[in-house]
């Protein structure tokens, strides 16, 4: 089962719902709320831009290892969020190596 449908069997909302709660809550811009509540699901928001830029890098980090979610497994691509974003797959390597050198300074910068 995917985490974060355990999520919603144990509290009832998964963590994206939890969190546009939360940026509701906090009166977030909407735009905001959508990218979070809607980062797996990008083809059920209304406005698909930013919860398909959530949804990429969400993947990126997968498969780069930044941080645990919990699912072993890379979660699948919404190839409509791929096409959203109209990036050539030929941006995917430079843009993976661009994060991993963006992390790697505020890595350094926090804990220095």
């Amino acid at each position: 089962m995917i985490p974060y449908a355990v999520e919603a069997d144990i509290c009832g909302r998964d963590h994206a719902s939890i969190a546009a709660l939360l940026f509701e809550l906090w009166h977030f811009p909407p735009t905001l709320e959508s990218a979070v509540q809607y980062h797996h699901t990008p083809r059920q928001a209304r406005s698909k831009l930013e919860p398909s830029i959530v949804h990429v890098a969400d993947i990126i980090a997968h498969v780069m290892a930044i941080g645990k979610s919990g699912n072993p497994y890379v979660p699948p691509l919404v190839p409509e969020a791929w096409i959203t974003l109209g990036m050539p797959a030929s941006a995917l390597a430079p843009l993976m190596t661009q994060a991993d050198y963006q992390l790697g300074s505020l890595l350094d910068i926090f804990l220095s």
